[in-house]
């Protein structure tokens, strides 16, 4: 088996000097090394550095970046694609790279580590091995996530619902609250559940979304609400083409003031030709708040059950891309981002 690797850097990459967690390049090597002490040489790797960076400092540039570096290999000559990135910024890259690279015929597997390799609570190794057994498994493609918790369960996440990880546990999350699945005794166990693909779903090929190389030029402002913000405090001296706006889990967010209205912010924002969407929303025809009809009511686009990571990359990518209407794009579930309109609570 042939695998091809893709290191970027973060935590999986670095080495702790002192008190100070930085990038290592030599870290790439001491994990290949540890894996082949610890599981065999069945596996031939080939190694990749388009660059080397805490994922903190990542931007949108990113993706581009390694969109350009898969597709510049020969992928008929690999069993699977594993980036390694750092956790902090993980899930939006997931996110990117699932939509950028839906049309790969092969796995791509993202992995991080919660700690540097040299650390005995690191599950850095745990991750790669996981990434290893689900290419072999040859039960998926597409773009997916393996992170080891704090049990020693092995989850697997579709990249494009990777939630950002919690900072008390260092934990991950899928939209939704459920895995794709896990792996166990070096097999991939799908959790068969209403909001989940089947393996053979997620096997079936899907077209590239763009014939050109994706690039990034234009920002996407993202905010998220919290009580008391102060829409005042926002100077939109130079307006980026769209706004992304969390909401609370209700699909809400504060219409009332003169100053902490979303509304009124939402029409300033179109008054400058910013397109403005608002995510998640439940579903399309639920019941809804009187707050969030009166922020339908501003012409704001709701995005349906769609995590605030995914909706991001998402919004980014359609509003830095010529070949398609952005309100068209964000109106398609294109890797598995959005949830099927279940009631879990019946």
């Amino acid at each position: 088996m042939r695998i091809l690797v893709i290191f970027t850097g973060g935590t999986i990459g670095s080495t702790v000097d002192g008190a100070t967690v930085h990038t290592d390049p030599a870290a790439a090597s001491r994990l290949l090394a540890l894996y082949r002490e610890q599981y065999g040489a069945d596996v031939s790797f080939e190694v990749r550095r388009p660059c080397n960076l805490l994922s903190e400092n990542a931007t949108p540039a990113l993706w581009a970046l390694l969109e350009r570096a898969i597709r510049a290999e020969k992928l008929s000559r690999y069993d699977g694609v594993i980036v390694t990135h750092g956790s902090d910024t993980l899930p939006y890259t997931c996110a990117a790279l699932a939509f950028l690279l839906r049309d790969l015929p092969l796995p791509l597997v993202l992995v991080a580590s919660n700690y540097s390799l040299g650390d005995s609570r690191s599950n850095g190794l745990a991750n790669f091995r996981s990434a290893v057994e689900l290419i072999a498994s040859r039960t998926v493609r597409g773009a997916f996530t393996v992170f080891q918790d704090e049990y020693g369960k092995n989850r697997v996440y579709l990249a494009a619902r990777l939630q950002e990880a919690d900072t008390a546990r260092d934990q991950f999350s899928s939209y939704g609250s459920i895995d794709f699945g896990e792996m166990k005794g070096g097999k991939f166990v799908w959790n068969e559940h209403p909001l989940n693909p089947t393996p053979e779903a997620v096997c079936r090929a899907q077209p590239r979304l763009f014939a050109a190389e994706w690039t990034f030029q234009e920002s996407v402002l993202a905010l998220r609400p919290y009580p008391g913000l102060n829409y005042r405090f926002l100077r939109l001296d130079s307006s980026p083409r769209a706004l992304l706006h969390y909401l609370y889990h209700a699909a809400t967010a504060c219409t009332q003031g003169d100053v902490y209205a979303l509304t009124d912010f939402l029409r300033a924002c179109k008054s400058r030709g910013m397109a403005c969407y608002l995510a998640p929303f439940k579903a399309e025809g639920d019941v809804l708040y009187e707050t969030s009809r009166a922020l339908l009511e501003t012409g704001a686009t709701p995005l349906y059950r769609i995590s605030f990571e995914a909706a991001y990359a998402k919004l980014t990518i359609a509003y830095n891309q010529a070949e398609h209407r952005p309100e068209s794009l964000m109106e398609q579930c294109i890797a598995w981002e959005c949830l099927p309109r279940i009631d879990l609570r019946l």
